[in-house]
C-alpha cells in the first residue's frame, strides 16, 4: 500500500498536487483556492491502488463484511494525523440510495463508520443524512458531470445546527459527491464538515 504522504498533496482536501514537490509552504489545489470544496478538510489513509484497492472491492463488492474492521483501523490512524478531524460531534456515513442498499445488503460506509467510531470513540451518526436520487454511477464520468450528477443528490434528516461532523466513505475519486454531502449537512446548519476516506484516488495533475 502507497502512503499518500509520499505525495505531494493539497494542505485542505488532500489532491496530488506535483507542482507542491518540495514547497515550504501550506499548498492549496485550484478548487480549494477558489473555495470550490463544501466540505473544510479531507483526508484519506492510503492511495486507491494495489492491496488497499483490493481490500475495498472486496468488502464493496464482495460482501466481505470482516474487512470493516482492519480498514476501520486505518481510518482512525489516518485520522490521528490530523487531530481537528476528531474534533467533532458525530460521524456520519455516505448513504446509498435504499434501492442499491436492498439490492447490496448493506452500506459499507456504514460498516466502516461502525468500526472507525468504536476505535476513537466517537457516536456514529447513521440515519442523519439520506440520499434521495438514485444517480447514476459516477465511474467514467469528468470531474464536472460527477458534480452535476450528485447535484442535490443529499439530503440531511434533522436540523444540525452547530453541529460539527465528519463524513465518512471508502473511496474519494474527485470529492464530488463528499461535496455534495457537506452542502446538505451545512444546509441544515452544520458548522463544520470534514470527511475521512479510505483511499483516494491519486492522479498526476
Amino acid at each position: 500500500m502507497r502512503p499518500l504522504e509520499l505525495v505531494a498533496f493539497c494542505d485542505r482536501c488532500q489532491r496530488p498536487l506535483a507542482s507542491a514537490i518540495g514547497a515550504t509552504e501550506p499548498a492549496l489545489c485550484g478548487a480549494c483556492r477558489m473555495e470550490e470544496n463544501d466540505f473544510d478538510r479531507l483526508r484519506s489513509f492510503g492511495a486507491y491502488d494495489a492491496e488497499l484497492r483490493a481490500l475495498i472491492v472486496l468488502l464493496k463488492y464482495s460482501g466481505v463484511r470482516p474487512l470493516a474492521r482492519p480498514l476501520g483501523s486505518w481510518l482512525a490512524l489516518a485520522a490521528q494525523q490530523c487531530p481537528a478531524l476528531l474534533e467533532v460531534d458525530a460521524v456520519v456515513p455516505v448513504p446509498l440510495y435504499p434501492a442499491r442498499q436492498r439490492a447490496r445488503g448493506f452500506n459499507q460506509a456504514e460498516l466502516l463508520a461502525r468500526e472507525f467510531s468504536r476505535w476513537v470513540k466517537l457516536p456514529a451518526g447513521a440515519g442523519w443524512l439520506a440520499r434521495t436520487k438514485d444517480t447514476p454511477s459516477q465511474a467514467g464520468l469528468t470531474p464536472l458531470q460527477r458534480v452535476e450528477n450528485v447535484r442535490g443528490a443529499f439530503a440531511a434528516t434533522r436540523k444540525l445546527d452547530t453541529c460539527r461532523i465528519l463524513l465518512l466513505d471508502d473511496v474519494c475519486t474527485t470529492g464530488a459527491t463528499l461535496g455534495a454531502c457537506a452542502r446538505a449537512l451545512k444546509q441544515a446548519g452544520a458548522e463544520q464538515v470534514s470527511a475521512l476516506t479510505v483511499a483516494r484516488v491519486v492522479r498526476e495533475i
